[in-house]
Order: C-alpha cells, then sequence, then structure tokens
C-alpha cells in the first residue's frame, strides 16, 4: 500500500465516521483546520482507522500529530513494517 492509497483510504474513514462526505484531506491538511475533528471524533477516527489499516497506534504518536502528512507517515511505517514481518 503506497502514500496515495493510504490516503484515499483515511479520507474515506474520515468522511464516514465525521458524516463528512465532501471533506476535503490532503497530507498538508492540518488537524486544526478539520472542524469536525474534535475529540470524541478523535476516537472513533482511530478506531476506525485502526480497523481499516489492521495496526495499532501508540497514543503517544497521536498526541504530537499536527498535519495528515504525519499520520500518513505513521501508517505507512506500519503497514510496510507489518508487510515485512
Amino acid at each position: 500500500m503506497d502514500r496515495v492509497e493510504i490516503l484515499r483510504v483515511l479520507r474515506n474513514t474520515a468522511r464516514t465516521v465525521l458524516d463528512e462526505p465532501d471533506l476535503i484531506l490532503e497530507e498538508n491538511t492540518p488537524f486544526d483546520q478539520i472542524e469536525e475533528w474534535d475529540s470524541a471524533n478523535h476516537l472513533h477516527m482511530v478506531v476506525a482507522m485502526e480497523k481499516a489499516f489492521r495496526i495499532r497506534f501508540a497514543n503517544a504518536e497521536l498526541q504530537r500529530l499536527v498535519h495528515v502528512s504525519q499520520l500518513v507517515d505513521i501508517i505507512e511505517r506500519r503497514v510496510l513494517g507489518a508487510a515485512h514481518a
């Protein structure tokens, strides 16, 4: 799975979880500019992303996120790591 596919899955997951079918989510999107991304939806997104990508996030790595690209980086490392395991 490459970055383009990760972003596509991430975008579709966010649109579903946040109930925003027209949500614009690009790698350079800052999380604080996604109006629907509040603390409750953050938890829902974490669960949905873990399910979609079959990975587990550490709380510490999610607390430092500022841009979507950082989340894509984490997912890419986890997906690639799982593929090589």
